[in-house]
């Protein structure tokens, strides 16, 4: 079984190698260049190709490539062009609130779709069955991001029960957990149902039933459990939609203030910093100083760097 368990890790070496190839070639065949990207529309030609050139953006391919690679290896993602700022530490902000929401959000759409799933299966064309049939069908009718707008509009701002971002309380948890729990419930709890329907007209459960065994114990000692496999696998395609928690994110004042960051957390920091800025223009070590002095005159135009030439 350990050997087992190697040999499956050590096949995820060159699968995450390949990614990170294949990415880091896409984005390179994107037009445009992060000087460009930087400076703005306005900014003249020779300002553009200088700062790529700072940024290392004007050498070839594979030495892009090189240098990308081992700094991964490093645990250095380089320095983001949108905030100025390492894309380690933004990773690092973000990743507790990331980790926090999907663990409440796993916990809540679990629970609520699986326990509905298996009373909907036990109580098969009861009222019960048919009620948690139809809102289930219909919540998985919803855009995700319309049910989320109309949560915030509902609950924060017309009845102004709940904070539509931050994470101050546990208040501010409540929208984006309740939300994504209920709208990943539906799809679980159709897949709980169906197989749990499968399971319990087995004979192991007839056979369960005739020896006396409790009708708790038929269910869910005998019927669930033979019926997991399925489920835990549903859980694991779902949990790839916890991270879009919806659009809650606090403001740009508040979190420069209080330098906290929004819902989206490490979700959003890793499309912001690593895809959007693009992982094949790397600022090296050696030109990060001199990048950051004269950031401040990049980022106001073209006409700040004229004057300073």
């Amino acid at each position: 079984m350990l050997a087992y368990v190697i040999k499956r890790c050590l096949t995820i070496v060159p699968i995450i190698l390949g990614v990170v190839v294949l990415v880091f070639t896409i984005i390179n065949l994107v037009p445009g260049d992060p000087g460009r990207r930087i400076l703005g529309a306005t900014a003249t030609q020779e300002a553009v190709d200088q700062l790529n050139h700072e940024l290392g953006v004007d050498k070839p391919f594979i030495t892009r490539l090189w240098d990308y690679i081992s700094a991964i290896l490093r645990f250095d993602f380089g320095v983001s062009y949108q905030s100025m700022k390492p894309v380690s530490r933004t990773i690092q902000m973000n990743f507790k609130y990331t980790f926090r929401l999907a663990v409440l959000m796993t916990i809540g759409y679990v629970v609520i779709g699986i326990t509905l799933g298996v009373l909907s299966a036990v109580k098969q064309y009861s009222a019960l069955d048919n009620v948690t049939r139809v809102v289930s069908v219909t919540l998985s009718a919803f855009p995700s991001f319309w049910f989320y707008i109309m949560a915030i509009l509902l609950f924060s701002l017309q009845w102004k029960l709940l904070p539509s971002g931050g994470v101050e309380s546990w208040k501010s948890y409540v929208l984006p957990v309740g939300c994504a729990s209920i709208l990943n419930a539906s799809g679980l709890q159709r897949m709980t149902r169906t197989t749990m329907l499968e399971t319990i007209r087995q004979d192991f459960v007839r056979t369960a039933r005739a020896k006396g065994c409790a009708k708790g114990t038929v269910i869910w000692r005998h019927a669930f459990l033979n019926a997991a496999l399925p489920i835990i696998n549903s859980v694991g395609h779902l949990r790839e939609r916890v991270q879009h928690a919806g659009p809650w994110q606090r403001d740009n004042q508040s979190r420069q203030r209080q330098g906290r960051t929004s819902g989206h957390g490490l979700h959003r920091a890793a499309v912001d910093h690593l895809l959007r800025d693009g992982p094949s223009h790397r600022h090296h070590r050696s030109e990060r100083r001199p990048q950051s002095q004269g950031q401040a005159g990049r980022l106001g135009g073209s006409n700040v760097r004229t004057k300073q030439r």
